[in-house]
């Protein structure tokens, strides 16, 4: 099965974390079980991105609380799409406030509404050049996405959030812009 539509399916290869430094590096059908702390990063993660033009498709991320599922560097070219992203404390942290690229078609997927377990938050964003579309936020304690853009100004948020859903969200503002 597809790893977002398939909450039991895991990935071909089980890993403990990824570090992408190179450029134009695809992942696809791995299943992330562990964080690293790379040197600079900011906190753990399943998944570090230093390279430009990353694809990560139909895989599954499924990590420690204490960590973020995938953390950018500022990139272009991102490409997230067709995941499970369940696990974590935060699925993702997109960098950078000229990162581009598409994080499209994911599962983040939490423990329900006040579990204090599972996925708390699903995906923090400091770019206004990235698109989130056609992912699903359901069952996340805290906040599902939260937006910081540092730039264009003004940013119009219905040119970058498409096609969302979010269910069973444990906060009044499942989408906050900071």
């Amino acid at each position: 099965g597809v790893a977002r539509t398939d909450p039991g399916r895991f990935g071909e290869t089980a890993i403990q974390s990824l570090v992408i430094s190179a450029s134009g590096v695809t992942i696809n059908g791995v299943s992330v079980r562990g964080s690293i702390t790379y040197p600079g990063a900011g906190f753990p993660s399943g998944i570090y991105v230093i390279g430009n033009n990353f694809s990560l498709v139909n895989s599954v991320l499924d990590g420690p609380s204490s960590a973020t599922g995938i953390l950018t560097q500022p990139v272009t070219g991102l490409d997230i799409g067709d995941n499970l992203i369940e696990g974590y404390g935060r699925g993702g942290y997109v960098s950078g406030d000229n990162t581009s690229g598409a994080v499209h078609d994911n599962q983040f997927q939490g423990d329900g509404a006040g579990s204090g377990t599972g996925l708390q938050n699903g995906i923090y964003l400091e770019t206004s050049h990235v698109t989130l579309d056609g992912n699903t936020f359901d069952g996340i304690d805290g906040g599902s996405i939260f937006f910081n853009p540092h730039g264009p100004d003004p940013v119009d948020l219905e040119t970058i959030i498409l096609n969302t859903t979010i269910t069973d969200s444990g906060v009044d503002r499942p989408i906050q812009v900071l």
